[in-house]
């Protein structure tokens, strides 16, 4: 049997494999916890307007919570992943790659930017 192990913090969905032609199951070290930083950079002729506060999010898969600052003009977003379930199995592909868009996705949507 082959495994791909990775880093959930990692992932880049399109190195894994379309979801469809998903034939080998995917391997985290068991209860993985990570955390990341995010520099999040305002378009052109934008500034930070208001910020969330402290996020969780919970999938089937694990969760992830989300702190925001402000550091001038940019947003640091601190992220902790945690994943639940360390073998991800062909048939659940599908909705391991929803959860992970979900909570990549989750940093940058509570932002709110206003015109500078």
């Amino acid at each position: 049997m082959k495994l791909d192990f990775l880093s959930p913090l990692a992932i880049s969905l399109a190195e894994i494999g379309a979801t469809r032609d998903r034939e080998y199951p995917l391997w985290f070290p068991w209860s993985w916890s990570e955390f990341d930083t995010i520099c999040v950079e305002p378009p052109a002729g934008w500034i930070p307007d208001a910020l969330p506060g402290a996020l969780k999010y919970s999938g089937g898969f694990g969760s992830c919570d989300l702190s925001y600052a402000l550091a001038g003009n940019q947003v640091i977003v601190t992220r902790r992943f945690h994943l639940d379930r360390g073998l991800i199995a062909p048939s659940d592909f599908d909705q391991f790659v929803e959860f992970w868009r979900e909570v990549r996705d989750r940093v940058t949507k509570e932002i709110v930017f206003k015109k500078a």
